[in-house]
């Protein structure tokens, strides 16, 4: 009898990771200059500090994942389910991560919460992956963008391309070997009923993203069973979007009701704004799409009323708290958000309906909610692309460390407080 693959995989793993891995150690000149090149952006002393040094690895860890793949095809006398030939390391590159060189975090205690610094130690050009963080770091530009309200304001570079290239050199090595590319093709279909490609997608999206939400202090969303809480207004901006407009245009007019689509142009402005239906328990949106002549920024807003707040009223960079915080972090990066301590009360009035409705839930939920916000307080994160590598300081409730217990004591907790009142009642 031929054995199973999953015997295969445990075979070969116990064989191939029984020896050493053979990574070519840096002399401590070199490690102490990774190290420092690292430890420059991090703090010490604090309730974290980790550092690993990878610079190395990758052709020697490849290359033992290429031997796993040859023996996976042997023990399986030709029954594995994958194609045989391919370059392992080469995939591997094509998802970008063999010129990283080394990773540190940290976490030092800060006022009522953490300061908490990440850096990624990058050897030459970002690839793949990596270049999911944008380009070159520029100055933000949130704190001219979002009005002084705003419970939540984000910005971030977008740029898949590098995703795109990856897949498309695993596509191009799969070709090789099997004489079919399974995902250049693929690149070139609509989206369902998106009149875009993916691949027009993709390269669409590329630009500067913005966007910020305001808590309605005198709205409610009213729900089902008298359920109501807060309304939040919302602007979402991308300075490329001008296509995506025209796409969701003809999505609209092709399968919304007549009714619920208005179309206007005034002064050179154009809108879509989508009605819903009148008996609709989220009735309080009436999302608005806006383009401008001689622009490619897209819009898109809760309801018109909250564009209004693109232009009235002094804006986020004037808020003494914001201030407080940019004050702290670097001005240029690819990446932003800004969150004030109201979003907490926003979370309280959610647990207060889930304490309502699954009370046997509620003590639990209240117990996770506290362990990871803590004390009502704002946040604040950035990241920045550097020519040494990528670069992440975030102002938040939790420190890395009680991140990494919570994330793995957490989950059984949940399933320990949704189980028992299950097993006592089959009791």
């Amino acid at each position: 009898m031929k054995p199973s693959l999953w015997s295969i995989l445990a075979t070969s793993t116990t064989l191939t990771f029984a020896f050493p891995s053979g990574a070519q150690s840096e002399d401590a000149a070199a490690a102490k200059a990774t190290f420092d090149g690292v430890n420059k952006h991090l703090d010490l002393g604090g309730q974290l500090y980790a550092y690993l040094n990878v610079k190395g690895d990758f052709d020697s860890l490849a290359g033992k994942v290429q031997e796993l793949y040859q023996e996976v095809l042997k023990m399986s006398e030709g029954n594995a389910p994958i194609p045989p030939n391919l370059d392992i390391p080469k995939l591997l590159q094509e998802i970008g991560l063999h010129n990283v060189d080394a990773l540190g975090m940290s976490s030092i205690k800060h006022e009522k919460g953490y300061r908490n610094r990440a850096f990624v130690a990058v050897n030459g050009e970002r690839t793949g992956i990596l270049k999911l963080t944008g380009g070159p770091a520029r100055p933000f530009q949130i704190g001219a963008f979002a009005p002084a309200t705003a419970d939540l304001a984000f910005e971030a570079e977008i740029d898949l391309g590098g995703l795109k290239e990856a897949l498309q050199g695993i596509g191009n090595q799969l070709e090789a070997v099997m004489g079919v590319n399974l995902i250049e093709p693929n690149l070139d279909q609509p989206l369902g009923e998106f009149p875009m490609t993916v691949r027009e997608v993709v390269d669409g999206l590329k630009g500067t993203a913005m966007a910020y939400a305001i808590i309605n202090d005198t709205q409610r969303l009213q729900l089902p069973d008298d359920i109501t809480f807060p309304a939040i207004d919302f602007v979402i901006s991308h300075d490329r979007g001008r296509p995506f407009f025209d796409a969701f245009g003809k999505v609209l007019a092709e399968n919304a009701p007549p009714e619920a689509i208005q179309r206007e142009t005034v002064d050179g402005v154009s809108r879509i704004i989508i009605s819903p239906p009148p008996q609709a328990a989220m009735g309080f949106f009436k999302p608005v799409l806006q383009v401008t002549e001689g622009s490619d920024q897209l819009l898109f807003a809760s309801r018109a009323e909250a564009l209004t707040t693109l232009t009235e009223g002094d804006r986020l960079a004037s808020d003494a708290t914001f201030q407080k915080y940019q004050a702290k972090l670097p001005k240029e990066g690819n990446g932003f958000s800004y969150t004030s301590e109201d979003l907490y009360k926003l979370i309280e009035s959610v647990l207060e309906i889930v304490e309502r409705e699954e009370p046997q839930l509620a003590d639990v939920q209240r117990e996770i909610f506290d362990a990871f916000y803590g004390a009502p307080q704002n946040m604040a994160s950035m990241w920045a692309n550097l020519p040494e590598g990528v670069y992440s300081e975030t102002y938040a409730p939790m420190s890395y460390k009680l991140t990494i217990v919570y994330a793995a004591i957490v989950p059984m907790a949940v399933v320990g407080a949704v189980s028992t009142p299950m097993i006592h009642q089959l009791r």
